[in-house]
Order: structure tokens, then C-alpha cells, then sequence
């Protein structure tokens, strides 16, 4: 008897240890008592505020953390970046970037950051294709019928970017020099004010990312004409291809990642890393991201970098050999 006394104690105990560890044992998977900033160099509503604000609501319920996402649209996302690569290497300042990030380098002769040294990569988070699309208004219904438009109104086409270094920007620079085609270019700090633009025919045409034209094509606010992926975009897979439309040179998507400051500690940017990769393998993140049009990714730290350094060149070479240079 005195045995079966002493176990149910001892069962008790472990039971009451459970219960009193467990909010402890919780509060130590925050970084921090210090909220977390997610910086965002867009205006609100577009691809990279959607990934940080669920990444902020994700870490919010699995650490119990405070969670900030803090926009900073302008500059070819370079105020966005500047913030982070100077801010303490701590992990409590994070970036929502897109391949933004290594296009600026081959565009721009000088910049205010390092993009290898003054960022750390976390995670690839998804992509997209991008696709040509034009305002209704334009009769045009193929890349073909766009080319002769716009030579038959010369200085009268004008297509919108996200801003200068752009994967928006160089997509349609390479295009014009692949065609031949003249059309001028209209920056906008972000993409709110350029899709408003191209709806309300204030500018004609404009490379997007593909996701975030399926709602305004379905409603004919616009019309896409091509994808520039090497194959056709299963959320539109009646729209072609450039290289189905004889436009074969051009092959640019659009991919979006997360990066804290350079020189934060190897464990604070693993432990990011396994949330995300978490998240985008859960039935919830890649309902989230489908409902985008996104396509999720994924992978370690390692293969991020890997990808910015392959693309900082990349950008670099093309930038240099077809003579693109900012309006």
C-alpha cells in the first residue's frame, strides 16, 4: 500500500511539474520580450507584405512573440534593405525581399549597401512567373498585335515598373531589346500605384508577376498577353509563353525570400529557417500561398545564398551586355 502511495505522488508531481514547466518552456521559444520587425519594401497589400504578415501571425502563435511588419516602400526597394543591413544583428529585424535584391546590383553603379555581406539569408519563400499584360484598351490580343501597336505609336506606349533595378523593369528592357519594340518606362515606388495605373489606362503594359494578375484578368481589367517562364503557369494555362509567341531570350521570375542583418548568429537565422520551411510544408501554408497564385519553397539557408550570388551575378552580366541604364 505504502508503494502504491508513493507512485500516485510521484505520478502527481510529474503531472504538476508538467503543467507549471509548460508555460515556461513556451516563453523560452521567444526570441526575445522585444518585438520582432519585419520590413517590407513595398506598399501594403502586394506579394512581400502578404508573406510577411502571415510569417509575422506564424511566429506570433508558435513563440508567443510580438511581431511588427513596418513598411518602407521607395528606391527600388533600397530604403527597405538599407534599414535592415543597419540594424543590430540580433534576429529582431528581419526582410521580406524579393529578387529585387540582386537586380539593383547590376542596374546601379553605386549602392548604399552590400547585399552578400550586409544581409544574412534565412529562406526562400516562393515564386512566381511573371507574365506580360496590357490595359484593355490596347488592341492588342498577342505579343505579335503588342509589338505592331506600339511601333505604329511611337512615343505613345509607355509600360509601368516597380521602380528602377526591378525585376518589372528589366523584364520589359530586354523585351524592347529582343523586339525591337518602343515603349517608355514609367517607375512607380511600388506595385499599388503601378497595377492601379495599368487598370486605369494611365500607362499601357507592364511585366507582373503572374499571382497578382489572375484577379484583375478575370475581371478584364486587364489582359495578359504572355508568361516569360520556360513553360506555361498552371494558374494560366491558356495564356502562352513568350518563347510560344517567338520571344525565346527572356526568362525572368519573380522569387521572395526572408533575410535578417548580416552577421546575425547562425542559430537565430536556423531557427527562422525551420519555421518557414515548417509553415510552407503545413496544409495551411500551401493553402495560403496557392490562394496567391504563389508557388511555396523552402530549403536551408545555404541554398539561399547560394541563389543570390548565382542571380547578383547573373543580373550583373545581363544588365552590362544588353546596356540597360536607369531613366
Amino acid at each position: 500500500m505504502l508503494k502504491l502511495i508513493c507512485w500516485r505522488a510521484v505520478l502527481l508531481l510529474a503531472v504538476v511539474s508538467s503543467v507549471l514547466l509548460t508555460p515556461l518552456t513556451a516563453m523560452a521559444q521567444k526570441l526575445s520580450d522585444r518585438p520582432i520587425t519585419i520590413v517590407v519594401p513595398t506598399t501594403p497589400g502586394v506579394t512581400m507584405d502578404f508573406l510577411a504578415r502571415i510569417l509575422a501571425e506564424e511566429l506570433k502563435q508558435r513563440w508567443g512573440q510580438a511581431v511588427v511588419v513596418e513598411n518602407k516602400a521607395g528606391a527600388s526597394h533600397s530604403i527597405a534593405i538599407l534599414a535592415v543591413t543597419r540594424a543590430e544583428p540580433d534576429g529582431h529585424t528581419l526582410l521580406s525581399a524579393a529578387n529585387t535584391l540582386t537586380t539593383n546590383v547590376g542596374l546601379f553603379k553605386t549602392m548604399p549597401y552590400d547585399p552578400v555581406k550586409g544581409l544574412a539569408p534565412i529562406v526562400k519563400m516562393a515564386t512566381s512567373a511573371m507574365a506580360l499584360a496590357v490595359n484593355p484598351s490596347v488592341p492588342a490580343k498577342s505579343v505579335r498585335e503588342f509589338i505592331d501597336y506600339a511601333n505604329k505609336h511611337p512615343g505613345q506606349v509607355h509600360y509601368a515598373s516597380t521602380g528602377q533595378g526591378t525585376p518589372q523593369h528589366l523584364a520589359m528592357e530586354l523585351f524592347k531589346l529582343a523586339t525591337g519594340v518602343d515603349v517608355g518606362h514609367v517607375p512607380y515606388p511600388g506595385s499599388a500605384g503601378a497595377l492601379r495605373d495599368l487598370v486605369g489606362g494611365f500607362v499601357n503594359a507592364m511585366f507582373i508577376p503572374a499571382h497578382s494578375a489572375l484577379s484583375l484578368a478575370a475581371g478584364n481589367k486587364i489582359r495578359l498577353l504572355a508568361i516569360s517562364g520556360p513553360k506555361r503557369s498552371p494558374h494560366t494555362p491558356d495564356v502562352p509563353t513568350l518563347a510560344e509567341a517567338g520571344v525565346s531570350s527572356i526568362l525572368v521570375d519573380s522569387w521572395y525570400g526572408l533575410l535578417a542583418t548580416g552577421g546575425t548568429s547562425k542559430e537565430i537565422v536556423e531557427r527562422y529557417n525551420k519555421v518557414v520551411n515548417e509553415f510552407l510544408a503545413s496544409p495551411k501554408g500551401q493553402s495560403e500561398l496557392a490562394k496567391q497564385g504563389l508557388t511555396p519553397e523552402g530549403g536551408s539557408a545555404a541554398e539561399f545564398s547560394e541563389l543570390i550570388v548565382k542571380d547578383l551575378a547573373r543580373w550583373t552580366a545581363v544588365v552590362k551586355e544588353a546596356g540597360i541604364v536607369p531613366n
